[in-house]
């Protein structure tokens, strides 16, 4: 099954703003996952087996099972087999999410130009941030740096360290939009500059480093 064949949990205006009828399926699946929510589900409740979903919610086994594959691919349900199967609340991941962005982003033609400036708008901040925490470091950043073996990796790493989970779940949408092919040789000296900006704790060194790392992904790829 492609991206292309599940319908995201969202609205249902079109590109041109005109409301479209949402599919049973997808009316489904959006009551399904109030009812989660509703309910403060933790992951690994049951929700219940096919049969006794189908009669709550009162829909066809096509509905259904559409609704099961909407909700399979956000990551919030996992789909139990055999004698003790059925639908049971999982956690979402945060690859689930980007995936849906991303195909967003795909279908509105969103452009390079258009990601490059966005990535140099949020991941310099995120740079500020990792330099005000670096005290607070357990060990050299330039150490971990070196175990990392893509630039994603080092891109979401120092997220991670500006503390900010939302901040952090930004880059790495913005590090799978970009779709940065360049070889990690090429942009070695980068990450460690970049990484000795962050480690002094200057904010505005970090910024600086950030943005010209970014630029030169941009150049090279």
């Amino acid at each position: 099954m492609s991206d292309n064949d599940v319908s995201p949990i969202r609205d249902d205006s079109d590109q041109t703003g005109a409301i479209q009828q949402p599919k049973l399926g997808l009316v489904t699946a959006r009551r399904i996952h109030a009812d989660m929510l509703r309910d403060s589900m933790q992951p690994g409740t049951l929700l219940g087996s096919e049969a006794t979903l189908r009669e709550r919610y009162e829909v066809s086994r096509g509905a259904f099972r559409e609704a099961v594959r909407i909700l399979e691919y956000h990551g919030v349900i996992r789909v139990g087999r055999g004698q003790h199967g059925g639908l049971f609340v999982s956690t979402p991941t945060s690859q689930a999410a980007s995936r849906a962005v991303s195909l967003y982003a795909s279908s509105s033609k969103v452009g390079h130009d258009d990601v490059l400036q966005l990535r140099i708008a949020i991941e310099t901040e995120v740079a500020g941030l990792a330099a005000s925490t670096a005290d607070s470091w357990p060990s050299s950043l330039a150490d971990v740096i070196g175990r990392l073996d893509s630039c994603h990796l080092i891109h979401r790493y120092i997220a991670r360290r500006a503390k900010n989970r939302a901040l952090e779940f930004l880059v790495e949408i913005l590090t799978n939009l970009a779709h940065d092919h360049v070889a990690r040789e090429a942009v070695e000296a980068d990450h460690l500059e970049l990484i000795r900006a962050v480690e002094t704790g200057s904010a505005d060194a970090a910024r600086n480093a950030m943005r010209e790392h970014i630029l030169s992904l941009a150049s090279a790829g």
